[in-house]
């Protein structure tokens, strides 16, 4: 079942991702563009100027890996947390340990997403982000 978020103006919900596995990030590209209610800005393998790239394209949400060469996805919530402290992010990753999780919340992330459930979670996930709430996997709803 699809999920559909209304954004208020009517515009697409708009998103940046950061996957450094190409096959996965190109999937999660056909993911999102099978929901008309987003549009992908542009994906990047890495952290690296993350500041430049929410600052350029200003996007409603950010997809986060953790795990990706030079700067990760924790690093990447942390820069971003020193510019703006609002946007929702999102983690999108294999990691359902204590260590990744806690990391990533204390960093500031929004929500932890299992890769596995985002086939079925990633769209709900993002609308309760944007309304405000903290999406997470049921496993590490339970662990936190």
């Amino acid at each position: 079942m699809k999920t559909t978020i209304t954004p208020a103006n009517d515009k697409p919900v708009t998103l940046l991702l950061y996957e450094d596995n190409k096959e996965l990030r190109e999937n999660l590209v056909g993911l999102i563009s099978l929901y008309p209610e987003f549009e992908l800005l542009a994906s990047f393998e890495n952290c690296l100027d993350i500041e430049g790239h929410v600052k350029g394209y200003e996007p409603d949400v950010l997809l986060m890996d953790i795990e990706m060469p030079l700067v990760d996805g924790i690093k990447g919530v942390q820069i971003v947390r020193q510019f703006n402290e609002m946007l929702p992010i999102i983690m999108l990753t294999v990691f359902e340990d204590n260590k990744h999780v806690l990391e990533a919340i204390i960093a500031g992330a929004t929500g932890y997403i299992l890769k596995q459930y985002m086939v079925t979670h990633l769209a709900s996930a993002i609308q309760e982000a944007l309304r405000g709430g903290a999406p997470m996997s049921p496993v590490i709803a339970r662990m936190v």
